[in-house]
């Protein structure tokens, strides 16, 4: 329209900015979870699963999520293989073994860092043995309450859930809340696509800034009609940001400080 007129660019120019956006989406996450107060809340730890490229690229990424706040304590990526026809036929990935597990090392010292002296963290998940031998093997392991939903089977076409398939739904709906709705913003994280993402970091970056409008802006829940976001249920803000906000003000990796898995997604070296 007149007000908003469509200005013509390079077709290059729109993912170099999509990458600076999500790679300051990441930075914004890292430094609001340092400004967090103490974590005393169940926290759901799942990987929402993507891929890159060829759909045996897998790649997970580990989303723990506040039960109750549904705010969104970081995300570490895990590479592994996807069983598919043409993977078995010619590997073409070379991933290394135990990278759901890594992602897990990578997300326990944030939560960790957030739990008062003394207090226990607890953990809802699934029956992801990987997760389970994560957490047994940690330091603190001994100070993790973990509690376990197994994956029901999947059910026929209006087959009723039976209960233990209710207390699973409820006990991870923050974490199903949060895929679903990345599925459903973003079409290269849906089941069948083929507009992929062809390198990891920016399945990263983009998966990081829909966190971001997730946890800052988006309120907890649109068919209720609440106004509060998880940032204000996690007293980090008081009320909803807008992008303008969000984006006013540059971060710097090398004055918020990333742990070591992050730096290679920002710097492009995964």
């Amino acid at each position: 329209n007149d007000e908003h007129p469509e200005l013509a660019c390079h077709p290059s120019t729109i993912p170099r900015i999509a990458r600076r956006i999500g790679a300051q989406a990441i930075l914004i996450l890292e430094e609001l979870h340092r400004l967090a107060p103490d974590l005393t809340e169940p926290v759901v730890l799942d990987h929402f699963e993507s891929f890159v490229g060829p759909q045996e690229n897998g790649l997970g990424l580990a989303t723990p999520i506040g039960q109750d706040t549904g705010w969104v304590y970081g995300g570490r990526p895990a590479w592994h293989r996807q069983a598919t026809d043409a993977s078995r036929r010619e590997p073409r990935v070379a991933t290394r073994p135990q990278e759901v597990e890594r992602s897990v090392d990578d997300v326990l010292p944030l939560l960790f860092a957030k739990v008062p002296q003394g207090a226990t963290l607890h953990i809802v998940s699934d029956g992801d043995a990987r997760d389970a031998r994560a957490i047994r093997r940690h330091p603190r392991g001994r100070d993790v309450l973990h509690e376990v939903h197994v994956n029901p089977r999947s059910r026929l076409k209006g087959e009723p859930r039976d209960e233990a398939t209710r207390e699973r739904d409820r006990a991870l709906q923050p974490n199903d809340n949060l895929h679903t709705l990345v599925r459903h913003l973003a079409s290269d994280h849906r089941r069948e696509t083929i507009a992929f993402c062809r390198r990891g970091e920016a399945l990263m970056e983009r998966a990081a800034a829909l966190r971001v409008w997730h946890t800052l802006s988006k309120p907890v829940s649109i068919r209720t009609n609440a106004r509060h976001t998880p940032g204000m249920l996690r007293g980090v803000t008081s009320r909803p940001w807008r992008w303008a906000e969000i984006l006013s003000k540059r971060r710097f990796v090398s004055r918020i400080g990333v742990d070591r898995t992050l730096r290679r997604v920002l710097e492009r070296r995964m």
